[in-house]
């Protein structure tokens, strides 16, 4: 009877260790489970479904901040070079920047996206209204007191009759281009500096100059900049 009191004893002891470790298994599988949001607000998108199985880093939720809005824009690195915090900005959904509001640079990676771009995130300042997230926006630097010098990218030139003058393609308000002749000063960087002919806010064609002809009609490029609340 001693021996099968003691026999019992040990099967309860183990079973309660099994039981034990199941728990804390089912512990640690709750709490991977658990996604907590680095900030208030409210999901406005969901990436997965119930019981899938998901790969390590993939987004299931996005959230919208309850707070203070902020804008991602892709800045090229010649004009990223010069930012720095604090900086201002203006923010439309118009090309003439009619109706807008301001940006302060909260700050800006240090990675260049393809070569090409680096992202900078704005906190949104006084706008006129609470604005839906995921608008596409156009986004431009305020100028400091000082004048600054006008430069494009060296592939927007065509050489002209002279070593310092080219012609460019200027995007018209209609959707069309325009050919007009620019005078040019130091070349540095890929980036030539313009002397005349060409006005602060207008924009030059960079890519696929070669295949067009003056007053040709072009479609704007978009690029990834859009207004998040603070998604995650």
């Amino acid at each position: 009877m001693v021996e099968s009191a003691l026999a019992s004893s040990e099967q309860a002891k183990a079973e309660q260790v099994r039981a034990q470790a199941e728990q804390a298994l089912a512990h640690r599988e709750l709490d991977r489970t658990r996604l907590i949001a680095p900030f208030a607000g409210r999901v406005v998108a969901r990436h997965a479904q119930p019981r899938t199985v998901l790969p390590a880093g993939q987004v299931v939720l996005d959230i919208e901040s309850a707070a203070g809005q902020e804008v991602v824009a892709a800045v090229p690195l010649a004009l990223a070079e010069t930012l720095k915090p604090g900086d201002l900005a203006r923010a439309s959904s118009t090309a003439d920047g009619t109706s807008g509001f301001d940006l302060a640079l909260e700050g800006i990676s240090p990675r260049a996206d393809d070569g090409l771009v680096r992202t900078a995130v704005f906190r949104v300042l006084r706008p006129a209204s609470r604005l839906p997230s995921g608008i596409t926006l156009l986004v431009q630097m305020h100028p400091d007191t000082g004048t600054q010098p006008l430069s494009v990218p060296v592939q927007a030139l065509w050489m002209g009759t002279g070593s310092n003058s080219a012609e460019v393609f200027v995007y018209q308000p209609g959707g069309t281009v325009a050919l007009r002749s620019v005078s040019l000063g130091t070349v540095k960087d890929g980036r030539a500096l313009i002397a005349s002919g060409l006005a602060v806010g207008e924009r030059v064609v960079t890519a696929g100059a070669a295949f067009l002809q003056d007053g040709e009609t072009v479609t704007l490029f978009q690029p990834g900049t859009r207004l998040t609340g603070g998604t995650q």
